[in-house]
C-alpha cells in the first residue's frame, strides 16, 4: 500500500507517522506497469546516473489484530527478518512509500510515482517540522530520469537463474554488462528511518 502525498497529513492511517515517523527507502530504481493490449508491461525507472535514490516514506509499529487469519500471520512471518528475540515482542514494523503525480517520464507509463528526493533534501525530510514538508512531495525532475521496458522472466528461466542475478522478478530486455555488474554490487533496498 502506498500513501498519497496530497492527503498524507489528512488520512488517519498516515497522519501521525507523517508527523513523527518519516523514513527514506533507498533503492537503485523503481518499477511501474503500463497497461497495454497484451496485459501490463513492466518499466524500470532510474535516475540519469543510475545511482541510488531516496524515496520518501513513513513507518509504523503495530501489533497484528487478535482476529488476524492464520494465512495473514503466516504471510507476515514469511517476510519477517527480525531476530527470534524481537519476534517474541509481537510488535511489527512496516513502512509505506509516498506517491505523487508523475513527471513527464513516468506519466507515459503510470498515473502515480514515488516521491524521490534530491540528496540535499533528505535530512530535512527526516528531521524537519511536518508543517513545511509537503513542499518536498513533488515529482522528481523528468529530465533526470530514464525509463525502459523489462520483460517478465518465465517460470522455467526463473528456476535456472540464481537469486543474486534476479531483481524483483524482472530481467532486462537487453541488460548491459555494467547493469549486470551494478545489480550484483547493489545492496538490497533499505529503510533509513528518522523523524521527530
Amino acid at each position: 500500500m502506498n500513501a498519497r502525498a496530497e492527503t498524507i497529513d489528512e488520512k488517519n492511517s498516515f497522519r501521525e507517522s507523517f508527523k513523527k515517523r518519516r523514513c527514506l527507502v533507498l533503492a537503485d530504481g523503481f518499477y511501474e506497469w503500463k497497461e497495454t493490449g497484451n496485459g501490463k508491461q513492466p518499466y524500470r525507472v532510474v535516475t540519469e546516473d543510475s545511482g541510488l535514490i531516496a524515496m520518501v516514506g513513513v513507518w509504523e509499529q503495530w501489533i497484528p489484530p487478535e482476529d488476524a487469519s492464520q494465512a495473514d500471520l503466516e504471510a507476515l512471518a514469511a517476510n519477517d527478518s527480525r531476530s527470534e528475540e524481537e519476534k517474541d515482542s509481537k510488535i511489527l514494523e512496516s513502512f509505506t512509500i509516498i506517491t505523487t503525480e508523475p513527471n513527464d517520464t513516468v506519466s507515459e507509463i503510470h498515473n502515480r510515482m514515488p516521491v524521490v528526493l534530491e540528496s540535499d533534501e533528505e535530512n530535512h525530510w527526516l528531521t524537519g517540522d511536518s508543517e513545511d514538508l509537503k513542499s518536498l512531495l513533488d515529482p522528481y525532475s523528468a529530465d533526470r530520469m530514464n525509463a525502459y521496458p523489462r520483460r517478465k522472466a518465465s517460470q522455467q528461466s526463473h528456476q535456472r537463474l540464481s537469486r543474486s542475478n534476479h531483481r524483483n522478478g524482472y530481467w532486462s530486455v537487453n541488460p548491459t554488462k555494467s547493469e549486470r555488474t551494478r545489480s550484483l554490487s547493489r545492496a538490497e533496498s533499505s529503510c533509513h528511518c528518522g523523524g521527530k
